[in-house]
């Protein structure tokens, strides 16, 4: 196994020790994200929730950003973010559109830098999923 794919998965698994203790109690939805250079894996730890893994890219300013996924079904999904002012490594998110089962979700949480070496982050997401 290379570097980098050796690196995602001990990634991985460190966000998930560190999960429980991030989730908000009025969370309906929680995952990770995995960013492997402009490649964005977003899972879900509900693994009944269906149109996981999404595989996507985004786009990013100083302070803000879109990204842009697709599921497994190939299905789009499509959202903004922003850096909580005042905050280190932290972001709020929401939902702009979508195809497929995604065409009227409406979305929106937090997320928050857990890990960052060797190229590859790992971010802890959480919010309202309807």
């Amino acid at each position: 196994m290379g570097i980098a794919k050796t690196s995602a998965c001990v990634a991985t698994l460190i966000a998930l020790v560190f999960l429980p203790a991030l989730v908000v109690a009025e969370d309906n939805c929680f995952g990770q994200e995995v960013i492997i250079g402009s490649k964005h894996v977003v899972l879900n730890n509900d693994p009944s929730v269906p149109g996981f893994p999404k595989i996507g890219e985004c786009t990013s300013m100083a302070t803000s950003g879109s990204c842009s996924y697709i599921d497994q079904d190939g299905d789009e999904y499509t959202n903004e973010w922003k850096a909580v002012p005042g905050a280190i490594d932290q972001y709020t998110w929401r939902t702009t559109g979508g195809t497929g089962k995604w065409a009227k979700v409406t979305e929106s949480g937090w997320a928050k830098r857990v890990m960052a070496r060797g190229g590859v982050t790992v971010n802890l997401w959480g919010g309202e999923c309807r």
